[in-house]
């Protein structure tokens, strides 16, 4: 079992936008579903992985267009989060971040050493892991935006 991580050990942050005191990310033992309405995949990604016939090359353009798409909503939240906080906050999302992207890279990184199957296992989990993080920011930054209208606070 993987040993806990604490984002916000020795820093004073806002407890409602991030995870407990002591927190683990856990993505390598989660079980995920492609269909996760989380992750907000396109329907155009769908309809392109249909399109695509269990032609492999074809299905690879399909994950590399929607990771393209879940890249930019995940940096567009992050970004935003990240100048919405106060410095203590921003480092630890900052830690958080990059504690997310070893455990992604745990969880779905291995299909690529095993053949056309792995990777395409491997890109579905890229692609819906990224979703997920991103859904995850955008509703932090919702929930500090909601806050701060409550207390009259700008940034």
């Amino acid at each position: 079992m993987p040993s806990a991580f604490s984002y916000t050990e020795g820093l004073d942050c806002d407890d409602d936008l991030f995870p407990p005191k002591i927190y683990h990310l856990d993505l390598v033992n989660r079980d995920y579903d492609p269909d996760d309405p989380d992750a907000k995949l396109r329907p155009s990604h769908d309809q392109c992985i249909d399109d695509a016939r269990a032609n492999g090359p074809a299905i690879y353009d399909c994950y590399g267009e929607e990771m393209d798409f879940q890249n930019k909503r995940l940096h567009a939240a992050y970004s935003k989060l990240v100048s919405a906080l106060g410095e203590h906050d921003k480092q630890a999302l900052r830690k958080e971040q990059r504690q997310w992207l070893r455990e992604m890279d745990l969880l779905c990184g291995w299909g690529f050493t095993e053949g056309s199957r792995g990777r395409m296992v491997s890109d579905t989990c890229d692609v819906i892991h990224r979703g997920l993080r991103a859904t995850e920011l955008e509703r932090r930054l919702t929930r500090l935006g909601t806050r701060d209208k409550v207390a009259g606070l700008t940034r």
